[in-house]
């Protein structure tokens, strides 16, 4: 059967992106873990910003049966929490925006993602801000 079985979806908002939470589903294998971990991009921009956040609460997603639906919390400066939890529940694959901290675009990524990029031990897949395509590279060596 083809698909990943753990995928995690780190998202800057209290709810992930409906286009992250589409390639996950579509990239999702049966009855996989699909994790969404809030987080806060202010701790990534300078020191004592603010650490990763749930606090805004936990969104009612649509509920499908293919996949379990998951939300995890951390503490840190986002690029390091997502790593960890990465790491932590074997994750197969990370679904991330490429949205700037003030809401534009930082080409080629934003600053979370390339450094998501450059850390992750497994595939990353980085959604454009404007949702105009999708790339799946593969973590660099």
């Amino acid at each position: 059967m083809s698909g990943f079985s753990v995928i995690l979806v780190p998202t800057d908002r209290p709810a992930p992106a409906t286009e992250a939470m589409a390639v996950a589903r579509s990239l999702a294998r049966r009855g996989a873990r699909v994790i969404v971990l809030p987080v806060t991009l202010k701790a990534e921009f300078g020191p004592g910003a603010g650490p990763v956040d749930d606090a805004r609460g936990r969104p009612t997603l649509p509920s499908d049966p293919a996949y379990r639906l998951e939300y995890a919390t951390r503490t840190g400066p986002p690029v390091d929490a997502i790593i960890k939890l990465a790491e932590e529940v074997g994750c197969e694959l990370i679904v991330i925006g490429t949205r700037s901290p003030d809401g534009g675009e930082v080409p080629p990524l934003c600053l979370i993602a390339q450094e998501v990029l450059r850390r992750a031990a497994c595939p990353v897949v980085c959604l454009p801000a404007h949702g105009t395509s999708a790339g799946l590279l593969a973590p660099s060596a």
